[in-house]
C-alpha cells in the first residue's frame, strides 16, 4: 500500500492511499481491502503492522481475495477498532494498542453499518428501513442482546455532548430525538436527504453530506443556516468548530466549508483519490472512505 502526504492547508494535513477503507487511533492509521488490513504510521507513511481478518469464521466458504472490504469505526477513545463487513451478524474487534485481532461480537442480524454513542458507552446498529438497535459497549464487547432504538431512516446519526439526544433522518428531514424512548422533539424540515450527520467539537453545528449537497444546521437554534450543491462522502470538523472539511463523492477533492454559512472557503485537489483527512491541530485521523 502506497501512501502520498499532501500539503494543502494550514488546518489541514491530507492523506491519500491505495485503500479501499481507511481510519485511524491516535498515530495508527487503520486500513483495510476485503479482509486484509494495515496499520500505517502517519508520521513517515510506513506501515508497521500487516494482518488478515478470519472472515471465514462466520463467512463460511469466503476467502480474504472474496471477502468485501470491511467499514472500520475506531470506539471512542480510541482503544479498540471494529469491523464491520455489512450485512453480517458479526463484527471484528483489533486492539488498536497490539493490532490484533481480540475477538468477534454479535450484533442484530443484517447490521449494515454501526455507530458510537459520544460517551461510548453504546453502539447503535442500523439493520434497514428505519431500524437501529441499541446495545450496550464497554472495552470493545457488547454487554446486553441490545433494544430497538430510535426509529430513523438510512445515514449516520450523531449524538449530543452525554449521548441523551440523537440526531437521524426521517425521509429527507433532520429529527432530534430522545436516545432512551426515541421521542422526537424537533424536526428540521430539509430537502435532497437522507443525510450523513457530524456534529462539531463544540456540538454546536451539525453538517450533513448526501448524494445532493452538504447542509449545515444550527443544533441551538434548530435551523439549516446554509447548504452547498454537490456529491459529498461525510466529512469532518476542525477542532475550532468554524470549518468543515467535505469529502467529495469520489475521492478526488477536499472542499473547506464555513460551518457558520455553509459557504465554500477554498477546495483542494489531492493526485489521488483521498480516503482520509488528518487534523493539524490535534494530530488525529478522521477516516473518510467514498462508498
Amino acid at each position: 500500500m502506497k501512501l502520498t502526504r499532501v500539503r494543502a492547508l494550514a488546518t489541514a494535513i491530507l492523506l491519500t492511499a491505495f485503500a479501499v477503507s481507511a481510519t485511524a487511533q491516535t498515530e495508527w492509521i487503520y486500513a483495510a481491502a476485503g479482509a486484509q488490513y494495515v496499520v500505517v504510521n502517519p508520521a513517515d507513511g510506513a506501515v508497521v503492522h500487516r494482518g488478515e481478518l478470519r472472515v471465514s469464521d462466520f463467512r463460511p466458504g469466503e476467502s480474504g481475495e472474496t471477502a468485501p472490504t470491511p467499514d472500520i469505526v475506531p470506539t471512542p477513545g480510541g482503544r479498540y477498532v471494529f469491523f464491520l463487513f455489512a450485512g453480517s451478524d458479526r463484527a471484528i474487534v483489533v486492539d488498536a494498542e497490539t493490532h490484533q485481532p481480540v475477538w468477534s461480537v454479535t450484533l442484530p442480524a443484517g447490521t449494515r453499518r454501526i455507530v458510537f454513542s459520544s460517551m461510548g458507552t453504546t453502539l447503535w446498529a442500523f439493520t434497514g428501513g428505519t431500524s437501529w438497535i441499541e446495545l450496550s459497549h464497554q472495552r470493545g464487547r457488547l454487554t446486553d442482546s441490545g433494544r430497538r432504538a430510535a426509529s430513523l431512516g438510512h445515514g449516520t446519526v450523531a449524538f449530543n455532548r452525554r449521548a441523551t439526544r440523537v440526531y437521524g433522518n426521517r425521509g429527507s428531514d433532520l429529527v432530534f430525538a430522545l436516545a432512551s424512548s426515541g421521542e422526537v422533539v424537533q424536526t428540521v424540515e430539509l430537502q435532497g436527504g437522507p443525510h450523513d450527520w457530524q456534529i462539531s467539537p463544540n456540538f454546536r453545528f451539525l453538517a450533513g453530506t448526501s448524494a445532493n449537497q452538504l447542509v449545515m444546521v444550527d443544533e441551538a437554534r434548530g435551523r439549516a443556516v446554509g447548504t452547498l450543491p454537490g456529491a459529498f462522502a461525510g466529512g469532518v470538523f476542525h477542532p475550532s468548530s468554524r470549518e468543515f472539511f467535505a469529502l467529495s463523492a469520489d475521492g478526488t477533492a477536499v472542499v473547506a466549508v464555513d460551518a457558520t454559512r455553509a459557504t465554500e472557503r477554498s477546495r483542494i485537489r489531492p493526485p489521488l483519490a483521498l480516503t482520509a483527512i488528518f487534523s493539524q491541530a490535534d494530530g488525529t485521523l478522521h477516516g473518510l472512505a467514498p462508498s
